[in-house]
């Protein structure tokens, strides 16, 4: 099995450990997809897929855990994509050619 151009998608405290981040550096690209608590909370009000959220489902408690885990999540990404605004195809856009950039860069 090829295991090449793939998309892994991580929950929320993945980068938090160092060992994570090590792993997930040494297998490919790491993009960091960022929003305000705004937009998280329109994106995830519905669910209880989030067991970090669930009883938190406020912009208070969303912005506050963004504020702990920023440094992590910035100094493991590779790229980062700002999603505000954007439909899923642009973000996948946007994503693909930081990729293709990036890659074109280290040769």
């Amino acid at each position: 099995m090829d295991l090449n151009d793939y998309v892994v998608s991580c929950g929320g405290g993945m980068p938090v450990r160092p060992q994570n981040v090590e792993y997930m550096k040494k297998n490919g690209f790491v993009v960091l997809l960022e929003a305000r608590p705004e937009t998280i909370l329109d994106r995830v009000k519905g669910s209880d897929e989030r067991p970090i959220l669930n009883g938190h489902m406020n912009v208070e408690y969303i912005a506050e855990l963004q504020q702990k885990r920023a440094n992590a999540y910035r100094s493991a990404a590779d790229i980062v994509v700002q999603t505000d605004g954007k439909s899923v195809d642009e973000i996948v856009e946007e994503v693909y050619e930081s990729i293709r950039r990036a890659r074109q860069s280290s040769i």
